[in-house]
């Protein structure tokens, strides 16, 4: 058995059951749903360099929201999972503590008992996907509160009507990227339409 189908097994071990349970759909090593106004994405990324005989992975996890996407605005600098663009994105290490940041197999590979690891590393990351099914929910479950995560986080004050929360966390932003182009607030507004803004800007 080849490196890639040791791990293809590894992972119908560790999330077939589990996430067709909570809704997810299998297309090859991405498991996709919608939930609430949400998709959600799990995808396990083979490495490059990977052989027949010896290889490694990694796990990706993505969120998008609905009412962020309806806005249209920029989607440039947004992480892409499997071909399609997130709005918030993280390895599995990120959201699951001690979590290895590559999965390493080889051809003598237990494939059921890596199976079983990764499916017991992700079952409480899946629980907090759970409570996702909103920006709202977003909000509660993420700080966002690092960089340009603060984005996401005015984009998602900003569709549930709190504007100034919204302006507050654009002006953060601003300020710690204020020596990069196209990062004032006035540009961060119109490259990601939040339009609304505007009037609080005098």
């Amino acid at each position: 058995m080849t490196v890639r189908e040791l791990i293809s097994e590894a992972v119908s071990v560790a999330v077939a059951g589990l996430a067709k349970s909570r809704g997810f759909r299998k297309k090859g090593l991405t498991f996709r749903r919608k939930h609430g106004q949400t998709t959600q994405v799990i995808n396990f990324q083979l490495s490059r360099g990977n052989t027949a005989a010896e290889g490694d992975f990694y796990v990706n996890i993505g969120i998008s929201f609905d009412a962020v996407t309806t806005l249209g605005g920029d989607t440039t600098g947004l992480l892409m999972i499997a071909g399609e663009a997130v709005h918030f994105g993280a390895r599995l290490e990120e959201l699951a503590p001690e979590t290895p940041a590559q999965w390493e197999v080889t051809q003598q590979t237990d494939a059921r008992a890596l199976g079983e690891q990764l499916g017991a590393t992700l079952a409480p990351v899946i629980d907090r996907l759970e409570a996702i099914e909103s920006p709202a929910c977003m909000l509660r479950e993420f700080s966002l509160d690092e960089g340009t995560q603060r984005i996401l986080r005015a984009e998602l004050e900003y569709v549930g009507g709190n504007f100034n929360a919204a302006l507050a966390e654009l002006k953060l932003v601003a300020a710690e990227f204020a020596d990069r182009q196209g990062m004032s607030i006035e540009s961060l507004i119109e490259r990601h339409r939040l339009h609304e803004l505007k009037p609080l800007l005098s």
